[in-house]
Protein backbone atom coordinates (compact mmCIF):
# COMPACT_ATOMS: atom_id res chain seq x y z
CA UNK A 1 0.00 0.00 0.00
CA UNK A 2 1.45 3.20 -1.19
CA UNK A 3 1.55 5.65 1.95
CA UNK A 4 3.28 8.93 1.02
CA UNK A 5 5.70 10.41 -1.77
CA UNK A 6 7.46 13.42 -0.68
CA UNK A 7 10.62 15.17 -2.42
CA UNK A 8 14.28 15.07 -0.87
CA UNK A 9 16.45 17.97 -1.15
CA UNK A 10 19.57 15.76 -2.44
CA UNK A 11 19.91 12.68 -4.25
CA UNK A 12 22.11 11.20 -1.22
CA UNK A 13 20.03 9.16 0.43
CA UNK A 14 19.99 6.50 3.23
CA UNK A 15 18.27 3.10 2.13
CA UNK A 16 16.39 1.73 5.53
CA UNK A 17 14.98 -1.64 5.27
CA UNK A 18 13.11 -1.97 8.44
CA UNK A 19 11.22 -5.77 8.58
CA UNK A 20 8.61 -5.51 11.30
CA UNK A 21 7.74 -8.95 12.24
CA UNK A 22 5.40 -10.52 14.62
CA UNK A 23 8.30 -11.30 17.64
CA UNK A 24 10.89 -9.05 16.67
CA UNK A 25 12.31 -5.98 15.33
CA UNK A 26 15.38 -5.66 13.46
CA UNK A 27 17.38 -3.42 11.49
CA UNK A 28 18.09 -5.49 8.32
CA UNK A 29 20.01 -3.00 6.02
CA UNK A 30 21.84 0.18 6.11
CA UNK A 31 23.65 1.82 3.40
CA UNK A 32 24.53 4.83 1.23
CA UNK A 33 23.92 3.63 -2.45
CA UNK A 34 25.54 5.51 -5.06
CA UNK A 35 24.41 9.46 -5.70
CA UNK A 36 23.55 8.63 -9.57
CA UNK A 37 21.08 5.80 -8.85
CA UNK A 38 18.70 8.23 -6.70
CA UNK A 39 15.87 10.22 -8.58
CA UNK A 40 15.09 14.18 -7.53
CA UNK A 41 11.87 12.32 -5.93
CA UNK A 42 11.36 9.37 -3.90
CA UNK A 43 8.85 7.43 -2.59
CA UNK A 44 8.12 6.01 0.99
CA UNK A 45 6.05 3.05 1.09
CA UNK A 46 4.60 0.48 3.47
CA UNK A 47 3.48 -3.07 2.15
CA UNK A 48 2.18 -6.04 3.64
CA UNK A 49 2.93 -9.70 3.10
CA UNK A 50 0.81 -12.81 3.78
CA UNK A 51 3.34 -13.95 6.21
CA UNK A 52 2.02 -11.30 8.86
CA UNK A 53 5.29 -8.86 8.43
CA UNK A 54 5.82 -5.40 7.31
CA UNK A 55 8.06 -4.45 5.32
CA UNK A 56 9.20 -0.32 5.36
CA UNK A 57 11.21 1.02 2.39
CA UNK A 58 12.45 4.71 2.04
CA UNK A 59 14.59 7.12 0.62
CA UNK A 60 15.58 10.15 2.84
CA UNK A 61 18.77 12.19 3.81
CA UNK A 62 20.75 11.71 5.96
CA UNK A 63 18.83 12.07 9.40
CA UNK A 64 21.15 15.16 10.69
CA UNK A 65 20.99 16.97 7.55
CA UNK A 66 17.38 17.07 7.56
CA UNK A 67 16.62 17.29 10.80
CA UNK A 68 19.49 19.44 12.42
CA UNK A 69 18.53 23.16 11.35
CA UNK A 70 18.55 25.36 14.76
CA UNK A 71 14.35 25.85 14.29
CA UNK A 72 13.86 21.79 14.35
CA UNK A 73 12.37 19.82 17.14
CA UNK A 74 11.97 16.58 15.12
CA UNK A 75 15.90 15.66 15.20
CA UNK A 76 16.30 14.65 18.81
CA UNK A 77 13.22 12.69 19.13
CA UNK A 78 13.63 10.75 15.43
CA UNK A 79 17.51 9.60 17.24
CA UNK A 80 16.38 8.64 20.15
CA UNK A 81 13.83 6.32 18.81
CA UNK A 82 16.14 5.17 16.00
CA UNK A 83 18.64 4.40 19.14
CA UNK A 84 16.28 2.44 20.90
CA UNK A 85 15.26 0.58 17.99
CA UNK A 86 18.81 -0.22 17.25
CA UNK A 87 20.43 -1.21 20.55
CA UNK A 88 16.67 -3.76 21.33
CA UNK A 89 15.76 -1.65 24.16
CA UNK A 90 11.80 -2.20 22.94
CA UNK A 91 9.93 -4.68 22.81
CA UNK A 92 8.37 -5.63 19.58
CA UNK A 93 4.92 -3.60 19.88
CA UNK A 94 6.70 -1.09 20.72
CA UNK A 95 9.47 -1.19 18.30
CA UNK A 96 6.74 -1.55 15.34
CA UNK A 97 4.80 1.46 16.88
CA UNK A 98 8.34 3.19 17.05
CA UNK A 99 9.19 2.30 13.28
CA UNK A 100 5.46 3.49 12.21
CA UNK A 101 6.17 6.89 14.30
CA UNK A 102 9.50 7.40 12.48
CA UNK A 103 8.21 6.57 8.76
CA UNK A 104 5.52 9.40 9.74
CA UNK A 105 7.18 12.14 11.11
CA UNK A 106 10.05 12.06 8.88
CA UNK A 107 7.42 12.62 5.98
CA UNK A 108 5.12 15.03 6.85
CA UNK A 109 8.31 16.94 8.44
CA UNK A 110 9.39 17.18 4.72
CA UNK A 111 6.54 17.77 3.13
CA UNK A 112 5.65 20.65 5.72
CA UNK A 113 9.40 21.79 4.62
CA UNK A 114 8.21 22.33 1.53
CA UNK A 115 4.56 22.72 1.41
CA UNK A 116 3.47 25.11 -1.19
CA UNK A 117 0.81 25.66 -3.74
CA UNK A 118 0.43 21.64 -5.52
CA UNK A 119 2.19 21.71 -8.91
CA UNK A 120 -0.48 21.62 -11.84
CA UNK A 121 -0.90 17.79 -13.08
CA UNK A 122 -1.60 18.73 -16.26
CA UNK A 123 -0.81 20.89 -19.25
CA UNK A 124 -3.68 23.89 -18.28
CA UNK A 125 -6.49 23.91 -16.11
CA UNK A 126 -8.58 26.94 -17.92
CA UNK A 127 -10.86 27.59 -14.72
CA UNK A 128 -14.96 26.74 -15.73
CA UNK A 129 -16.44 30.13 -14.11
CA UNK A 130 -19.90 29.19 -14.18
CA UNK A 131 -19.96 25.86 -12.45
CA UNK A 132 -21.63 25.33 -9.31
CA UNK A 133 -19.16 22.17 -8.32
CA UNK A 134 -17.01 23.71 -5.20
CA UNK A 135 -13.46 22.73 -4.65
CA UNK A 136 -10.05 24.20 -3.48
CA UNK A 137 -9.98 26.41 -6.26
CA UNK A 138 -11.37 26.69 -9.70
CA UNK A 139 -13.18 23.51 -11.31
CA UNK A 140 -11.21 23.23 -14.74
CA UNK A 141 -13.15 23.60 -18.30
CA UNK A 142 -13.07 20.44 -20.98
CA UNK A 143 -9.80 20.57 -22.78
CA UNK A 144 -11.84 20.42 -25.87
CA UNK A 145 -13.25 23.64 -25.06
CA UNK A 146 -10.20 25.79 -24.24
CA UNK A 147 -9.27 28.26 -27.29
CA UNK A 148 -6.17 30.55 -27.40
CA UNK A 149 -8.60 32.83 -26.15
CA UNK A 150 -8.34 31.55 -22.68
CA UNK A 151 -4.99 32.71 -22.09
CA UNK A 152 -5.23 35.90 -22.81
CA UNK A 153 -6.50 39.18 -20.56
CA UNK A 154 -6.93 42.87 -22.21
CA UNK A 155 -8.36 43.95 -18.59
CA UNK A 156 -5.04 45.76 -17.60
CA UNK A 157 -4.32 48.09 -20.86
CA UNK A 158 -6.75 50.55 -19.51
CA UNK A 159 -6.50 52.82 -16.29
CA UNK A 160 -8.96 52.39 -13.56
CA UNK A 161 -11.76 54.55 -12.50
CA UNK A 162 -10.05 56.74 -9.03
CA UNK A 163 -12.62 58.80 -8.72
CA UNK A 164 -13.79 57.16 -5.04
CA UNK A 165 -12.68 58.36 -1.97
CA UNK A 166 -9.02 56.77 -1.76
CA UNK A 167 -8.64 58.28 -4.97
CA UNK A 168 -6.71 54.57 -6.53
CA UNK A 169 -8.23 51.54 -8.37
CA UNK A 170 -7.03 48.02 -8.06
CA UNK A 171 -7.69 46.17 -11.25
CA UNK A 172 -7.05 41.96 -10.85
CA UNK A 173 -6.00 39.63 -13.44
CA UNK A 174 -6.85 36.84 -11.11
CA UNK A 175 -7.76 33.33 -11.80
CA UNK A 176 -11.60 34.73 -11.64
CA UNK A 177 -11.54 37.70 -13.99
CA UNK A 178 -8.35 35.25 -16.06
CA UNK A 179 -9.60 31.90 -16.45
CA UNK A 180 -6.13 30.76 -18.11
CA UNK A 181 -4.67 31.39 -14.72
CA UNK A 182 -6.05 28.67 -13.08
CA UNK A 183 -3.43 26.21 -11.22
CA UNK A 184 -0.47 27.74 -12.60
CA UNK A 185 0.56 30.10 -9.30
CA UNK A 186 0.73 33.13 -10.89
CA UNK A 187 -1.15 36.48 -11.34
CA UNK A 188 -1.14 40.27 -11.98
CA UNK A 189 -3.15 43.12 -10.55
CA UNK A 190 -3.10 47.15 -12.06
CA UNK A 191 -2.99 49.98 -9.71
CA UNK A 192 -3.56 53.19 -10.89
CA UNK A 193 -3.32 56.35 -8.51
CA UNK A 194 -4.92 59.99 -8.52
CA UNK A 195 -2.65 62.33 -6.96
CA UNK A 196 -2.84 61.81 -3.32
CA UNK A 197 -4.47 58.11 -4.25
CA UNK A 198 -3.85 55.64 -1.85
CA UNK A 199 -4.36 51.20 -1.28
CA UNK A 200 -5.70 51.21 1.92
CA UNK A 201 -3.70 48.86 4.23
CA UNK A 202 -4.05 45.31 2.94
CA UNK A 203 -3.24 41.81 3.20
CA UNK A 204 -2.78 38.86 0.52
CA UNK A 205 -3.22 35.48 3.15
CA UNK A 206 -2.18 33.10 -0.14
CA UNK A 207 0.43 35.13 -1.92
CA UNK A 208 3.88 37.60 -1.82
CA UNK A 209 3.87 40.46 -4.04
CA UNK A 210 6.06 42.18 -6.04
CA UNK A 211 5.30 45.94 -7.65
CA UNK A 212 6.94 47.19 -10.79
CA UNK A 213 6.17 50.75 -10.66
CA UNK A 214 5.05 52.35 -14.35
CA UNK A 215 4.88 56.21 -13.49
CA UNK A 216 4.68 58.33 -10.59
CA UNK A 217 6.33 57.94 -7.00
CA UNK A 218 4.67 56.21 -4.61
CA UNK A 219 5.25 55.51 -0.79
CA UNK A 220 5.15 52.16 -0.23
CA UNK A 221 5.59 49.81 2.90
CA UNK A 222 4.76 47.04 4.84
CA UNK A 223 4.58 46.01 8.88
CA UNK A 224 6.41 42.99 9.92
CA UNK A 225 5.14 40.85 13.04
CA UNK A 226 6.56 42.25 15.56
CA UNK A 227 5.05 45.79 14.41
CA UNK A 228 8.65 47.10 12.79
CA UNK A 229 7.45 49.31 9.76
CA UNK A 230 9.93 49.16 6.32
CA UNK A 231 8.76 51.80 3.79
CA UNK A 232 10.30 53.68 1.22
CA UNK A 233 9.29 55.66 -2.10
CA UNK A 234 9.65 54.35 -4.98
CA UNK A 235 9.98 55.94 -8.80
CA UNK A 236 9.03 54.57 -12.29
CA UNK A 237 11.34 51.69 -12.89
CA UNK A 238 11.87 50.66 -9.36
CA UNK A 239 10.47 47.40 -7.75
CA UNK A 240 9.12 46.16 -4.40
CA UNK A 241 8.71 43.43 -2.73
CA UNK A 242 5.78 42.33 -0.24
CA UNK A 243 6.03 38.99 1.85
CA UNK A 244 3.18 36.69 2.05
CA UNK A 245 0.73 37.98 4.12
CA UNK A 246 1.95 41.20 5.86
CA UNK A 247 0.14 44.23 6.12
CA UNK A 248 1.17 46.60 3.38
CA UNK A 249 -0.15 49.52 1.52
CA UNK A 250 0.74 51.97 -1.09
CA UNK A 251 0.60 55.88 -1.49
CA UNK A 252 0.89 58.38 -4.21
CA UNK A 253 3.20 61.39 -3.34
CA UNK A 254 4.29 62.51 -6.67
CA UNK A 255 2.73 65.61 -8.75
CA UNK A 256 0.57 64.01 -10.69
CA UNK A 257 -0.98 60.44 -11.39
CA UNK A 258 0.65 57.11 -10.76
CA UNK A 259 0.60 53.61 -11.75
CA UNK A 260 2.29 50.26 -10.86
CA UNK A 261 1.78 46.49 -12.01
CA UNK A 262 2.04 44.14 -9.14
CA UNK A 263 2.57 40.25 -9.77
CA UNK A 264 1.42 37.47 -7.30
CA UNK A 265 2.95 34.18 -6.58
CA UNK A 266 -0.93 32.48 -6.59
CA UNK A 267 -3.93 32.52 -9.65
CA UNK A 268 -5.78 33.36 -6.07
CA UNK A 269 -4.28 35.66 -3.47
CA UNK A 270 -6.96 36.98 -1.71
CA UNK A 271 -7.22 40.41 -0.28
CA UNK A 272 -8.21 41.86 3.10
CA UNK A 273 -8.43 45.48 3.48
CA UNK A 274 -7.71 45.82 7.20
CA UNK A 275 -9.99 48.73 8.11
CA UNK A 276 -12.78 47.18 6.02
CA UNK A 277 -12.06 44.12 7.73
CA UNK A 278 -12.56 45.16 11.40
CA UNK A 279 -15.34 48.55 10.60
CA UNK A 280 -17.17 46.54 8.30
CA UNK A 281 -17.83 43.16 9.10
CA UNK A 282 -20.42 43.53 12.26
CA UNK A 283 -17.78 43.05 14.64
CA UNK A 284 -19.14 44.31 18.04
CA UNK A 285 -18.74 47.72 18.90
CA UNK A 286 -17.13 46.89 22.62
CA UNK A 287 -14.25 44.48 20.97
CA UNK A 288 -13.54 47.75 18.49
CA UNK A 289 -13.43 50.33 21.32
CA UNK A 290 -11.87 48.46 23.63
CA UNK A 291 -9.35 47.52 20.96
CA UNK A 292 -8.46 50.99 19.32
CA UNK A 293 -9.11 53.04 23.05
CA UNK A 294 -12.18 54.33 20.97
CA UNK A 295 -15.80 56.09 22.30
CA UNK A 296 -18.71 53.94 21.52
CA UNK A 297 -19.50 57.65 18.87
CA UNK A 298 -16.16 56.94 17.35
CA UNK A 299 -16.53 53.71 16.76
CA UNK A 300 -20.10 54.23 15.18
CA UNK A 301 -18.88 57.12 13.26
CA UNK A 302 -15.85 54.74 12.15
CA UNK A 303 -18.18 52.43 11.04
CA UNK A 304 -20.43 54.13 8.68
CA UNK A 305 -17.62 55.10 6.62
CA UNK A 306 -17.59 51.00 5.64
CA UNK A 307 -21.31 50.68 5.75
CA UNK A 308 -22.68 47.77 3.19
Amino acid sequence: MELLHFPTRSAIALHLSIQLQMHQCTLSSLHNPPEASFPAYTTTSIASSTSGSFDVIYFFQPIKYLFSTPDSDNYHHIEGLFSNIMAGRLSAHLCHVAVLLLVLQLALSTMMAVASDADPEQDFCVAELNSATLVNGLVCKSPAAVTANDFVFHGLATPGNTANGAGSAVTPAFAAQFPGLNTLGISLARLDFAQGGLVPPHTHPRASEILFVLEGSLLVGFVSTDNKLFAVTVNAGDVFVFPRGLLHFELNVGEGNAAAIAALNSQNPGVQAQAAALFGSGISDVVLEKAFGLSENAVEHIKTKFAA
